[in-house]
Order: structure tokens, then sequence, then C-alpha cells
């Protein structure tokens, strides 16, 4: 029988965004800070000043048996790399997976259309990338905001150019939008 995930996700680069955009943006660019709200450590801002950071935890060996099982069979990088993650599908006997954002979750309420359009563009890109070793393999879902049908529209047509036939849209109208209905 054939096994196909219709829910896998990718796991971004905590610095994607920031390399990507951190000139154009700066401090409004999604990344990796060192402190929040007085507390010092490493957290993932999504770019959104009304959300949380989050914090950034480094799991621990001894106790997440599946870390130490994927490091045993090189899938450490199976979440930010597509030739890894054939491997993995592979040795798991998954025919397909159809992949899903981790972090570009947390970016879709942010406020800031400049800020989010950019991120889904650079996500887009990313994962067109990360499934570029086999693409019926690792099928790449692109984010789309609807913040802008224009823009919604033409970030659809080129991102089904790049490949990317599955997309993602806000689960509901964003703030100030028409509901979908």
């Amino acid at each position: 029988f054939r096994i196909i995930s219709a829910d896998s996700h990718v796991m971004e680069p905590y610095d994607l965004w920031w390399n990507a955009l951190g000139h154009r943006f700066g401090d409004r660019t999604p990344r990796i800070i060192n402190e929040y709200r007085g507390v010092e450590g490493t957290f993932f801002y999504a770019g959104n000043p009304g959300q949380e950071a989050s914090m950034v935890r480094d799991l621990d060996p001894m106790t997440q048996s599946s870390v130490v099982v994927a490091h045993e069979k090189g899938f450490e990088a199976c979440g930010y790399d597509g030739a890894v993650r054939l491997r993995f599908q592979e040795a798991a006997a998954v025919e397909a997976e159809v992949l899903h954002p981790t972090r570009m979750l947390g970016m879709f309420r942010n406020p800031d259309v400049e800020v989010l359009q950019a991120c889904c563009q650079v996500f887009n890109d990313w994962e067109t990338e990360f499934v570029s070793p086999n693409s019926r393999r690792l099928i790449g879902v692109a984010v789309i905001t609807m913040n802008n049908v224009d823009w919604a529209i033409k970030e659809l047509e080129r991102t089904l150019k790049k490949g990317l036939t599955v997309i993602m849209v806000n689960c509901q109208a964003p703030e100030g939008c028409p509901p979908y209905r």
C-alpha cells in the first residue's frame, strides 16, 4: 500500500527572513533576538509587534529519543533539507508528503502587510528550493496572504510557475478585509 502524508511540515531556518529582508525592513523583520521583555535568552520574533516572541529551546538529546534516532540515521536535517527529507521518506516507506510551513504560520496575523507579503515570497522561494530534489514526492505548499487580492493573484501565478501547486491562505479574512463569504 502507499503512504502519502497530507499534513507534514518543513522547519524553516530561523534566519531565513532576516537574511532576505533584514536590510529592507530592519526591526520589522522576523528574526532571532537575544532578549525579550527584559529576559535574556534566544527567542524567535515573528515580526508582529502584537504577538509574543517564542523562546527557542535546544532539545535535550538525552530526553528526546526521536532526536537521537533521527541523528543516528542522518535525518536530523529533514525539516530544512529536501535531499535529507527524501532519504527519510525512503527509509520510512513514505511515497510523498504535502509540506506545510511551520514558523511561517505564526506570521499570518502580522498587520504589517508589506512585511507579511515579503515574508510569504521569501518562504515560497525557499519552499521551491526545498522541494527541488523531487517535487513529485516533496509537495510544497505556497503561502499567500489575502490582505490584497491583486497581490495574492500575482503571487499565486508566480508560485504556480515555480511548481508549487498547493496553496495555504489565511484561515479567516485578515482584519479590515471583507469576509471570504
